[in-house]
């Protein structure tokens, strides 16, 4: 059963209880790491799930209010074939006259049915390098530019599995329980969720309020691929 820890949260606090009767706490995020079945949703119409790049919104701060510190984060994914994908963390830590970036990507497989999307991590590899110059401030480098060739490394086995849902209409993915370079926390859609794999009027005003996230933004935005026979530019300087 859920709890209520404090007067602030009572309201969430209530509704976990009232959730919790016909989907046990304990349960409660097991249908988000998988696709449902026919008999838990019946309209199965495939939308058109194009190959393409999702990107979240990037975020821009100040570490500890440091006007001389900027901090620069960007994630997105990438459909790249039917059934695989790759998913990006980038930062850039700007300070004085240095710049840390730092990488994380993870690889895996990814099924549809309806406008479920589950996506399954297989291998992951994360890496920084500092450059010896200041990013221009506000500056985003493009998604082509590799940064930290040299110490990219292997990937190492990494098993992980979390659903999204896509919007044809908005052409957005948003993930069920919120999740930023490979880290998942307990806030997002699926706390706001009566029931499991029902896209009806209230899942769509969930969905709606956390498309809107402007801190910590949950939703992946629709952008055209870039043509994967490019040859992607080795970044040295910002």
């Amino acid at each position: 059963m859920g709890k209520i820890l404090s007067t602030s949260n009572f309201k969430q606090g209530l509704l976990l209880l009232i959730f919790c009767i016909p989907l046990e706490c304990r349960d409660r995020l097991e249908w988000i790491r998988r696709l449902p079945t026919e008999s838990e949703y019946t309209n199965s119409q495939m939308p058109n799930l194009p190959l393409a790049i999702f990107n979240r919104p990037f975020q821009m701060k100040s570490p500890m209010g440091n006007p001389n510190v900027e901090l620069i984060e960007e994630e997105w994914i990438e459909l790249n074939t039917p059934s695989t994908f790759k998913k990006m963390y980038r930062s850039f830590k700007s300070e004085k006259n240095k710049t840390k970036i730092t990488v994380s990507e993870g690889i895996g497989l990814y099924k549809m049915y309806g406008p479920w999307v589950l996506l399954e991590y297989q291998e992951r590899r994360e890496y920084s390098c500092q450059l010896t110059s200041a990013k221009r401030r506000g500056y985003l480098p493009p998604k082509s530019i590799t940064f930290c060739a040299k110490e990219q490394g292997r990937f190492y086995s990494y098993r992980s599995k979390l659903l999204y849902h896509y919007s044809e209409k908005e052409r957005s993915l948003i993930p069920l329980q919120y999740e930023s370079n490979f880290k998942e926390f307990e806030f997002g859609m699926v706390w706001d969720l009566p029931r499991a794999y029902r896209d009806d009027q209230v899942f769509m005003a969930v969905r709606s309020k956390y498309g809107k996230k402007e801190f910590q933004p949950h939703v992946y935005e629709y952008e055209r691929l870039v043509d994967s026979n490019k040859e992607s530019k080795e970044g040295n300087h910002l």
